[in-house]
């Protein structure tokens, strides 16, 4: 049964003309190169990863970006005994992208409430997760962003 469903779901796919909507990314004819970046940690190493992929290219169109990012864990509602029952989690990031004599600015923001674990390790990784998705976001608005400039 789970076979059936498996071939139904991937011919359904396959037949409707479903194409990722970044699925581009390789055709990229530009290059990014991080010149400084600072704020939280943790976000920046994703986005250093992310932001890698862009950066082996030899092409002649190179965006110089400065990055700053934030990460904030807001406490929406506490419990009876005082425990944060509800998160905000929001990260931020502002880039400035030199390309030849330009210079722009873009800022891009992204936030989910969320429930509090008490599992402490359950939360850590469900966290992450999230810090992940947030970056892969800002990225992918980033990258749309530099396609416009000309």
């Amino acid at each position: 049964m789970k076979k059936l469903i498996l071939i139904l779901m991937t011919l359904f796919l396959l037949s409707c003309g479903f194409t990722p909507i970044y699925n581009n990314q390789d055709n990229l004819n530009f290059k990014i190169v991080i010149e400084d970046i600072n704020g939280d940690k943790s976000i920046n190493n994703i986005l250093e990863r992310k932001l890698k992929r862009y950066s082996d290219k030899n092409v002649n169109k190179i965006f110089v970006i400065k990055v700053q990012t934030t990460f904030n864990k807001d406490i929406l509602s506490k419990d009876k005994t005082g425990r944060a029952a509800d998160l905000k989690l929001t990260t931020s990031a502002n880039f400035i992208v030199r390309y030849k004599d330009q210079i722009k600015e873009f800022s891009f923001s992204e936030n989910l409430n969320i429930d509090n674990s008490s599992d402490f390790y359950d939360q850590n990784n469900y966290e992450n997760n999230i810090k992940n998705n947030f970056v892969n976001t800002i990225v992918e608005k980033l990258i749309v962003k530099l396609k416009l400039i000309k």
